[in-house]
């Protein structure tokens, strides 16, 4: 995920109350499982600290992260989907914002307190084939928009059809991040959504989930995986 650092003043950033949460999203993105975007100001705080706040190894981290701080406010620009971390929430509640082309999770830096809340991008599917046509798509991404600095992955919850709704529901029930992504399962362009969708339709938030239900029916299987 994408995750956009937002009124970080060098005080927050030196108070022990948020280091935990900091130095969780620099290790997240060391481990290359999400991104971050901040102000120079917010990097170059971490690094020349000298009270013992912050280890050698964050200050490696917000080093690497302020380096490919420019291909990174690109993607900004081009996602659907990407995390605020205001500091000015200091508690662990969230919101989402709907900002018509695109939604924004916002939430604080305690949000992250809980390093579980960091590891992989988890994306409900209704089965592996799903899945497998998504991880195809998204190494294209990578590839195509030159994102040298990128490793896009993602762990999988296949949900098995009708039992798709009941693993969200259940990823979502411990405020976990989580996209729910399913075909539409029409028929013919004029069918009502069936099978899988019809337990997704109405709002395209719940808690911490995002649904998304793709215009297409069975899209893994247009043109077979070996050949994509």
């Amino acid at each position: 995920m994408l995750i956009n650092i937002e009124n970080a003043t060098e005080e927050n950033v030196l108070d022990s109350k948020f280091t935990t949460a900091i130095e969780n999203i620099l290790r997240a993105f060391a481990e290359r499982k999400h991104l971050i975007i901040a102000q120079k100001k917010f990097f170059n705080c971490i690094m020349e600290e000298k009270g013992g706040i912050y280890s050698m190894t964050s200050k490696n981290f917000a080093s690497e992260a302020l380096a490919g701080l420019i291909e990174y406010h690109a993607i900004l620009n081009q996602v659907s989907f990407y995390i605020s971390v205001d500091f000015t929430i200091h508690d662990t509640s969230f919101r989402w914002i709907d900002l018509g082309e695109k939604y924004k999770f916002i939430c604080g830096p305690l949000y992250f307190n809980d390093s579980s809340q960091l590891q992989k991008t988890k994306i409900v599917c209704e089965n592996p084939l799903d899945s497998d046509f998504f991880k195809i798509i998204a190494a294209f991404y990578a590839r195509n928009e030159h994102l040298s600095r990128c490793s896009i992955n993602f762990n999988v919850l296949n949900g098995g059809g009708g039992s798709t709704k009941d693993v969200f529901e259940r990823t979502i029930q411990n405020d976990e991040i989580a996209f729910c992504i399913v075909d539409n399962d029409k028929k013919h362009p004029q069918a009502p959504y069936g099978g899988t969708s019809s337990h997704f339709l109405g709002e395209k938030i719940k808690r911490s989930g995002l649904v998304e239900i793709l215009d297409v029916h069975e899209v893994e299987s247009l043109v077979p995986l070996d050949t994509i």
